[in-house]
């Protein structure tokens, strides 16, 4: 029995690692994607001296909250039991659950795809 409960303590220890390193590298490339855009938004909006407001260095800053916050790299509290709290813990539970059943795979492939291209769109599915 104690057996059993340190290999599902490992595990959960081993998947929550595994997130936060994933999660780490999508604010990684963030951030790498975010420094020269950034700068050429600034630059664009001082060259445009007529403006009142940086127009579009406002808009970088602000997508890239929008990001961060679908990404939670570091959330309030250790995640709870149940549905992921996220977008990017959504995915990786679909990925993970395509490699746990390959019976089912292609179905939950198409599923994640067809969600993936909405988030993209921007369209949300209505609850």
């Amino acid at each position: 029995m104690q057996a059993q409960e340190n290999s599902g303590a490992r595990r959960q220890l081993l998947h929550e690692v595994a997130l936060f390193q994933l999660k780490l590298l999508l604010e990684g490339l963030c951030g790498l994607i975010l420094v020269p855009v950034s700068l050429g938004a600034a630059l664009l909006d001082f060259l445009l001296v007529g403006q009142s407001q940086p127009r579009l260095f406002r808009a970088v800053l602000a997508f890239g909250r929008r990001v961060s916050e679908r990404i939670d790299l570091w959330p309030d509290s250790v995640p709870a039991p149940g549905p992921p709290a996220n977008d990017v813990e959504s995915v990786l539970r679909h990925v993970e659950t395509l490699i746990r059943d390959p019976k089912s795979g292609a179905d939950k492939a198409r599923t994640l795809s067809r969600w993936a291209r909405m988030q993209m769109s921007g369209r949300r599915r209505p609850k």
